[in-house]
């Protein structure tokens, strides 16, 4: 795939839905060195907003980098994601990675997604704001809509039904995306995949499924239980609170939390676990391709990864409602200063600036920062959503068809005979 602006952009796009969609709902309560209060305050905050059935999002993201050449302009965007949600987030919880594996009946899982979306509908509206600098920066032509904030994407879900609006993406690459509103049924999208490739728990008395699924779960296990262990995560995060501060007339702990990547990839107990992988993949081939090999050389890799780590900083803000004890903002902040990178890569390749190739001198060094905040509110009554007008819904056969295309070879690699 060729990294293009919009290429860029839609991955960008993804990772925000991802992030809003959690909508502040965590497995994992990390307090650290936290006065035992605090915590307490922590926990009851994150099962409180997992209670709640009804309640708005709306995210903030910036994205910018600096190249020297071009300093003092930073290319980059700004999107915002708006989302409002009606659903029970335990209903959400029951539907996890453990569920899904061991769920040994495939039509009673079905039945339980079918259920849970049946009471769930969300709605999320995705915008994109350019600087002006940016339409000569870039080689693709941008429409002028773009430069002050237009809707890019809209997503709703309403028992089940899915609804897009692609326009805004269409705007971007009229000759790749069709316009308008396009819908389709999420379990006619499951039910179509079933019938390609089985659920887990299909053949579910043959030794070697069972076997499989046993040994998958496991690891399934073993992995999560890792990234929630205290002790694994006090090796490189920190959290602490600070002063209270006033918002919307009401009292709000604020909570920062601090990651230390580096610290992380040089953890002995990651080191170990990535290593007991490999050993737990010894001689399993996957597409003729060793999987312990892969897995080994990914640990000798962490000392890269710690390099690269050193020149990421990572912080958040959690701001609570201390009377609710609900979320009421989040804010994370990225800065990753690409010093590092470019030094190992030219250690890697040998190469070697002379003073007749380096260019014009400049204060600025390549640097990536991140920054997103997200600000929470729980109305007392469902908001409503409505049906898109005019939606083109796509039936269960042409579901089936696009799927089987999809699967083809000579669909996903056109220079297949």
């Amino acid at each position: 795939m060729i990294f293009t602006f919009r290429n860029a952009l839609l991955l960008v796009i993804l990772l925000a839905l991802a992030g809003a969609a959690q909508a502040d709902y965590h497995d994992v309560v990390f307090c650290g060195e936290l006065a035992e209060s605090d915590c307490d305050l922590l926990k009851a905050s994150h099962e409180n907003a997992a209670q709640k059935t009804s309640g708005t999002a709306v995210l903030n993201l910036d994205l910018f980098w600096s190249v020297p050449e071009l300093d003092p302009f930073k290319p980059g965007f700004a999107l915002e994601v708006q989302v409002i949600w009606n659903s029970d987030l335990r209903d959400v919880e029951m539907l996890d990675l453990t569920t899904i594996h061991t769920r040994e009946d495939e039509e009673e899982l079905l039945t339980m997604i079918a259920d849970v979306l049946s009471r769930t509908s969300t709605w999320i509206t995705v915008s994109l704001n350019l600087p002006p600098e940016m339409q000569g920066f870039l080689e693709e032509e941008i429409p002028e809509a773009f430069f002050s904030g237009a809707d890019l994407l809209e997503v709703r879900l309403l028992e089940g039904d899915v609804y897009l609006d692609l326009s805004g993406l269409a705007s971007l690459a009229p000759n790749e995306i069709p316009r308008g509103w396009f819908g389709f049924n999420v379990m006619d999208v499951l039910e179509a995949a079933r019938a390609r490739n089985p659920l887990p728990g299909e053949n579910e008395n043959d030794p070697g499924t069972v076997a499989a699924r046993e040994e998958s779960l496991a690891n399934l296990e073993e992995t999560i239980a890792f990234w929630a262990d205290p002790a694994f995560l006090e090796t490189f995060v920190a959290i602490e609170r600070l002063p209270d501060e006033m918002m919307t007339g009401r009292t709000a702990a604020v909570f920062k939390t601090r990651l230390d990547l580096s610290s992380m990839f040089l953890s002995d107990r990651l080191r170990e676990a990535v290593m007991a992988s490999a050993d737990a993949a010894e001689g399993i081939d996957i597409g003729g391709n060793d999987v312990s090999g892969a897995v080994t050389i990914m640990a000798g890799m962490l000392e890269w990864a710690a390099i690269l780590g050193a020149g990421i900083d990572i912080d958040a803000l959690h701001i609570l409602d201390v009377e609710e004890e609900v979320p009421l903002r989040q804010e994370i902040h990225l800065a990753w200063d690409l010093s590092a990178l470019e030094a190992m890569l030219g250690s890697l390749t040998g190469a070697q600036e002379t003073d007749s190739e380096a260019g014009p001198e400049s204060d600025s060094q390549p640097d990536v920062s991140l920054d997103t905040v997200t600000v929470y509110s729980y109305p007392d009554e469902e908001v409503p959503i409505p049906v898109p007008e005019n939606a083109f819904f796509l039936p269960p056969g042409l579901i089936q068809v696009a799927q089987d295309a999809l699967g083809r070879q000579d669909f996903a690699d056109p220079d297949a005979a």
